[in-house]
């Protein structure tokens, strides 16, 4: 999980960084929500990357038999 984190953790933090301050300069958007914004998008990140790890680990898993595999 955290390799799939590191990977795009630079890119990540640009765009948030992107995000707040286009919220702050345009929308006027107070500093305690602003706050929260940021924690909420940094959960959504991690919580992103869990779910990578997990689809990359589905995907090159060596099993080729079928979910209802016929007995």
């Amino acid at each position: 999980m955290w390799k799939e984190y590191r990977k795009r953790f630079v890119v990540t933090q640009v765009l948030i960084a992107l995000a707040v301050l286009v919220a702050w300069q345009v929308a006027k958007v107070p500093g305690s929500q602003l706050g929260l914004m940021v924690v909420a998008m940094e959960l959504g990140a991690v919580i992103g990357a869990f779910f990578g790890a997990s689809l990359k680990r589905r995907i090159d898993s060596p099993d080729d038999d079928l979910p209802l595999k016929p007995r």
